[in-house]
């Protein structure tokens, strides 16, 4: 069955001026029975057919309070500059012209009290424009260029929409998603809370890879632990991933079922075989260097597509040690360009890989996914703060969200879909202030596990100093080798439950966290000046990540504090589970066992340390012990979908990058292959 709107109600100050606006704009008439007038509470137009009203009610409530209208507008003849300039000239303002150099693309402008609205392009400009909308719109490229300007409303593959209809809004911050459905054809925007940046914006340096990391809004950390939230987190265009080290190993089989194989932890909501396809098309489009054969831990999955990364005598120096131990190594999969790969340059060996790679060998969201979201048509906004999802008075709909302007303007953009793949810790932020009469604990939360198992690798930085020149100066900053030998959930010798992992021969630099000067803090005045003298040319490092365990008490709550825009801050409580701290005592142990087997003169170990900030959003089979199922859609919000390694339930010992964008593409092509379902 079919419906008619049969009227539009704006809430306004001026019912009368609102109405003359719109009345010239529209070619709307006034009641002929009941015309308006100057302060009457009320106005009303008619559509010259009389089957569309415009009604405009006169409230006190200000537009930071009330929502907005927003309307479509295509111009039924001219053109649609010639419409933009004529409504301009009306009394309109301009909100943001999103016209394309092709053509594409269209006008926001706001009426005399704010509602905003769009011009798009008329039916003859989109249908002379064929060719380009089907460059744009990649996914049906191929049946769009065959269409003739009288068949815009044939239907596209996989969709429910013609070929003339943008779709949706999608609000999210993963490129991964905006990149593949925007190439789906979907009207995608990504609201960013931090700032742009393009490569050239980026420097190798170290002051500036500090300003890579966490600006705003803080987080409070309680418990007894840190989880490391300044160095694990990220701001502005890229996020977190920005400044990670692109170290990409595949979590295994085991992590994905630990309580079915040992009555431990949680198992995810489907098996490494599911996920395994989403990783070789993840790595083919970012391009991994590494070698599947000597990678003997591997689970099954195609071959790297580029040889391994450099390896100078600091990786053949430690491969010594673990190889007199009787333990393996083998080339570390990295998200780095060993050599030129789809026009990027591989990578220079100078370690400035959490300053951003400004050349971009390594597989940071500018180079990849970004370029293609904005190939496709989607539109980034920067300096948008994500406070909420509204959903419709049910509940069970996200209708969009809100957001902050820097001036401090409230604003409401609608969705029909939206994705959350903000910092692990605003995800559940987010959503625990978007409590309402429907989702009284925050949303997605009927399950009482929003925020909950909280997760970070626990970490030792192991060191050397060796009598020969270890290079160490050469490489990337995530190393040159792997060794999983421990990886085994029962391999640990001290009884601990969970795995362990090595990454070998860590680029250094002389000072910062990772640096020469601050791995040793007992050192300090002359000694200092030697040691960094002889660490420059003759120490060796090595990190050890070791598995968290999902603990419920581990969680994202709010904190009484606020943020600027009056938002309750995220706070932490986090506890360093006990089998990672087993895990980590055997690490410790092991790493100084391996630099002295390796022929180092001294050797030592620094303390705790914290990467990769997982859960809080977990995905889970069960709706009543997670917040997502195994597309990391919500169990309670069906357009609401959660990106990033928030939706993990399990942390394994391997670097969390992959597996998010795994997922990601996993969520991402569910969402373009369910649409219909899921707009309704």
């Amino acid at each position: 069955m079919a419906v008619r709107i049969k009227s539009i109600t704006f809430d306004c100050a001026d019912p009368y001026r609102l109405a003359r606006f719109w009345s010239q704009l529209t070619g709307f008439v006034e009641d002929p029975d009941n015309g308006n007038a100057p302060g009457d509470p009320e106005g009303l137009l008619l559509s010259p057919d009389g089957a569309l009203a415009l009604l405009f009610i006169a409230v006190p409530e200000s537009k930071h309070v009330k929502n907005r209208v927003h309307l479509d507008l295509v111009p039924l003849e001219g053109r649609r500059d010639e419409e933009v300039d004529r409504v301009l000239r009306l009394g309109a303002r301009m909100v943001d012209d999103l016209r394309r150099t092709d053509g594409a693309g269209w006008v926001v402008l706001a009426d005399p009290e704010g509602n905003e609205f769009c011009v798009e392009r008329s039916d003859g400009e989109r249908a002379a424009s064929v060719e380009q909308l089907g460059r744009t719109f990649a996914a049906v490229g191929e049946l769009i260029t065959k269409v003739r300007p009288e068949q815009w409303s044939a239907p596209t593959p996989c969709t429910d929409w013609t070929v003339r209809q943008l779709v949706d809004h999608l609000i999210g911050m993963n490129r991964v998603f905006a990149a593949l459905l925007a190439e789906s054809g979907k009207s995608v925007l990504v609201l960013e809370r931090g700032h742009a940046r393009k490569l050239t914006d980026l420097y190798s340096s170290q002051i500036w890879a500090r300003r890579l990391k966490w600006a705003a809004p803080e987080t409070i950390q309680g418990g007894p632990d840190s989880i490391w939230v300044n160095f694990n987190s990220g701001h502005g265009y890229g996020g977190a991933a920005i400044h990670h080290y692109a170290v990409w190993p595949r979590m295994h089989e085991e992590d994905f079922r630990e309580h079915t194989l040992y009555g431990r932890s949680q198992d995810w909501p489907f098996e490494y075989s599911e996920l395994r396809p989403f990783y070789d098309q993840v790595q083919r489009e970012v391009g991994m260097s590494g070698d599947a054969t000597k990678e003997v831990w591997r689970p099954p999955g195609d071959p790297y597509p580029l040889p391994p990364v450099l390896v100078t005598n600091h990786g053949r120096a430690i491969a010594r040690g673990f190889e007199a131990l009787g333990m393996r190594t083998a080339p570390l999969p990295m998200a780095v360009l060993s050599s030129a790969y789809n026009g990027r340059p591989g990578c220079l060996w100078d370690g400035w890989c959490d300053a951003g790679c400004p050349i971009g060998a390594l597989a940071n969201p500018l180079v990849v996914y970004m370029p293609r979201a904005i190939k496709a048509g989607a539109r980034l906004m920067p300096d948008a703060a994500v406070t909420r999802v509204i959903t419709d008075r049910t509940g069970k709909r996200a209708t969009g969200v809100e957001y902050y302007t820097p001036s401090g303007e409230k604003v409401f953009q609608p969705a029909d879909l939206v994705v959350l793949c903000a910092f692990t810790i605003e995800n559940s932020r987010i959503l625990l202030n978007s409590a309402n009469g429907s989702h009284p604990h925050g949303l997605a939360n009927s399950s009482g596990t929003l925020g909950r198992y909280l997760m970070g690798h626990q970490v030792v930085m192991a060191y050397g100093m060796f009598n020969e020149n270890m290079q160490n100066y050469l490489g990337t900053a995530g190393g040159q080798l792997l060794c999983q030998e421990a990886y085994g959930k029962k391999s640990d010798p001290n009884g601990a439950f969970g795995s362990r992992q090595w990454e070998i021969g860590l680029m250094l630099k002389p000072n910062d966290i990772l640096g020469i000067a601050m791995s040793n803090a007992s050192i300090f005045g002359a000694d200092l000046h030697k040691f960094l003298q002889d660490g420059s040319q003759h120490m060796g490092a090595m990190v050890a990540e070791c598995e968290d365990e999902p603990l419920p008490e581990n969680r994202i709550e709010l904190d009484s504090r606020k943020d600027k825009f009056g938002m309750p801050l995220a706070r932490t409580v986090y506890r360093r589970s006990d089998e990672g701290k087993k895990l980590w005592n055997t690490a410790a142990d092991e790493g100084v066992k391996v630099f002295k087997a390796a022929g180092a003169h001294d050797a030592w170990h620094g303390t705790p340390g914290g990467q990769h900030i997982m859960g809080g959003t977990i995905m889970g089979a069960d709706r009543r012990k997670s917040v997502l199922n195994g597309v990391a859609q919500s169990h309670d919000v069906p357009n609401l979908f959660v990106g990033g390694p928030g939706v993990f339930p399990t942390s394994g010992a391997v670097n969390a990058t992959f597996t998010a964008h795994a997922v990601a593409m996993k969520s991402a092509q569910y969402i373009v292959k369910n649409w219909k379902s899921l707009k309704t």
